[in-house]
């Protein structure tokens, strides 16, 4: 597979905003700050070559090149 890797906590905060939570929620739920989280999601995104989360709750996200 081809697809970028993700680190334990980058995979914790998409299968969270994929389950609704927000950027606190996910600090609350993870025990991190708001900012870390943001911090996450910058890094996932350009993993992703994508511009905005929203991207990452549709499923063919993954298939981009």
């Amino acid at each position: 597979s081809n697809l970028p890797s993700l680190s334990e906590r980058e995979y914790a905060c998409i299968s969270l905003y994929q389950k609704g939570f927000t950027a606190k929620q996910t600090a609350r739920e993870l025990g991190l700050s708001h900012r870390t989280i943001e911090d996450y999601f910058e890094t996932i995104k350009m993993k992703y070559n994508v511009s905005n989360k929203r991207e990452l709750l549709n499923p063919l996200f993954i298939s981009r090149s």
